[in-house]
């Protein structure tokens, strides 16, 4: 009878190892899923802001597929110290 009873309560104990064990697990699991959650929406937005800006440029026929073409643009428009704010015409051609 003795050795039946520490048979279960090594079984027990055994059991409460594996079961602190897999607590853990599942806490780095769930940390983990939260990280590629958020990595997911911070991608998601990123190429939300990024198809925004493309269609937007689009609009006024600036080429962002070309990026040398495209950073001569921004360069020269910074060189013109182009303020978008101000009440002069805003044309430029490419």
């Amino acid at each position: 009878m003795g050795e039946e009873k520490k048979k279960l309560e090594q079984e027990v104990q055994k059991l409460g190892d594996q079961l602190e064990t897999l607590t853990k697990e599942k806490s780095v699991s769930e940390c983990l899923r939260n990280v590629a959650l958020a990595n997911e929406k911070i991608t998601e937005n990123d190429l939300k802001w990024y198809s925004d800006i493309r269609e937007e440029l689009k609009d006024y026929q600036i080429p962002v597929d070309d990026q040398l073409l495209f950073a001569n643009i921004i360069s020269n428009i910074n060189c013109c110290r182009y303020d978008p704010e101000a009440d002069y015409p805003t044309t430029f051609t490419v």
